[in-house]
């Protein structure tokens, strides 16, 4: 029996369709089943976040979705002072993500990543979201999250990546179509959830995002977490 994805069979849909419209009531369950160790990697943001959050610290979530990693953050760092906020260029995810959380200290909005304009942060985090931002405005994103960080704050960035040898793109591509089926993804939402996806999620290689991270001004960076095309990397801005 096929196993239909709860976010709708809107989902799969013709090339290049992708969309995040209509996507916020299940979206959740749709990221538990498509990104491998999902709660791990939020457990393991959680854990990293010890190192930078303190009385007054601000956080950003960038490509927030619904919330649920701003509330893991929010209900581990339980100061009055300290500010959470989210922001998500799809307005229905943010309207989802109000009525999911009522801790007076989370704030969303919707606006583009592009928009962030805050007063120093102490960490920003982006959870597969940097992948969707179109390749001619990555540069400059990573330039805004640069600027706005404290000296010794921190950016945990988590992306899909591209492998540099053909060898083991085909290898991973094929684990990872393996994860989906047990996930209880039919072959053919497979596949149409892939062509919808073209020009739409556009991954680098590990070494390019380093790059980029590198150009904007981060001079530690180390990664913290992988799992075939999954990864995290942790840059830190420097104090001085």
């Amino acid at each position: 029996m096929e196993i239909k994805d709860a976010i709708g069979d809107n989902l799969f849909a013709e090339n290049a369709a992708w969309t995040f419209q209509g996507k916020a009531e299940n979206f959740q369950n749709h990221l538990r089943r498509s990104i491998p160790m999902y709660e791990e990697s939020h457990f393991l943001i959680c854990l990293i976040s010890d190192y930078f959050i303190k009385p007054q610290s601000k956080i950003i979530d960038l490509g927030c979705s619904t919330g649920s990693l701003l509330a893991k953050l929010a209900e581990r760092h339980k100061d009055s002072s300290i500010q959470f906020e989210g922001i998500d260029a799809e307005p229905e995810m943010i309207e989802k993500a109000k009525q999911n959380q009522h801790d007076p200290r989370v704030s969303f909005r919707a606006a583009s990543a592009l928009s962030l304009n805050s007063i120093p942060v102490d960490l920003i985090l982006s959870f597969y979201t940097i992948q969707f931002v179109p390749l001619d405005e990555r540069k400059k994103l990573y330039n805004i999250i640069y600027k706005n960080l404290k000296p010794g704050g921190a950016f945990l960035l988590f992306e899909k990546t591209e492998e540099s040898r053909a060898s083991f793109q085909e290898i991973f591509a094929g684990l990872y179509h393996e994860y989906k089926i047990h996930q209880g993804y039919s072959e053919k939402e497979i596949l149409t959830k892939s062509r919808s996806l073209k020009g739409r999620l556009i991954p680098l290689t590990s070494k390019e995002n380093r790059r980029l991270l590198r150009n904007a001004g981060f001079t530690k960076t180390t990664r913290i977490f992988k799992y075939l095309f999954f990864e995290g990397l942790l840059a830190i801005k420097e104090r001085i």
